[in-house]
């Protein structure tokens, strides 16, 4: 009974003009779950809840397991799940794996945020330090060049 009082009060306070905090976001997928959301929505809710709290191996099976559903979703949620898998990728230690799932993600929509950042940190991690910082100099150009916040961002990473 406590899991429903906090997800209903997670979504009374939620502002959806605002980008959901932690926490909002862990209220949200626990409401999923409570409420039986086995659909791409509610799975994809979970995954991202698990990485909230750094379970990067169990949100990984649970994008394993909507990955099939794919062809039949929006470009949106492709990259979340494309972005989801190649997080747990890189926070797993299996650079190889967020380097290929993050670069295909790039070659089919180079305005994908974050996910040059993984696949940066990624190819840093492995040891290639010109592939990473050709990688964040074309996240700084293309990835969200609309957005100043991300552009700094990536500045900011690029600097590192």
């Amino acid at each position: 009974m406590d899991d429903c009082r906090i997800g209903v009060m997670v979504l009374d306070t939620f502002d959806p003009n605002e980008e959901p905090s932690k926490q909002d976001r862990i209220g949200m997928a626990m409401t999923d779950m409570l409420a039986g959301m086995r659909d791409f929505r509610g799975m994809l809710s979970m995954a991202e809840c698990y990485q909230y709290e750094g379970n990067f191996e169990g949100a990984f099976e649970i994008y394993k397991g909507i990955y099939d559903d794919l062809p039949m979703k929006s470009p949106a949620e492709q990259r979340a799940v494309y972005m989801g898998i190649t997080r747990c990728f890189y926070e797993m230690g299996r650079y190889d794996g967020a380097i290929d799932v993050g670069s295909d993600a790039i070659e089919v929509n180079r305005h994908f945020p974050e996910v040059h950042k993984y696949v940066a940190l990624a190819q840093k991690a492995s040891g290639d330090h010109a592939g990473a910082k050709a990688t964040m100099t074309r996240a700084v150009l293309y990835e969200t060049p609309w957005d100043p916040k991300n552009i700094e961002a990536n500045k900011a990473i690029l600097r590192e």
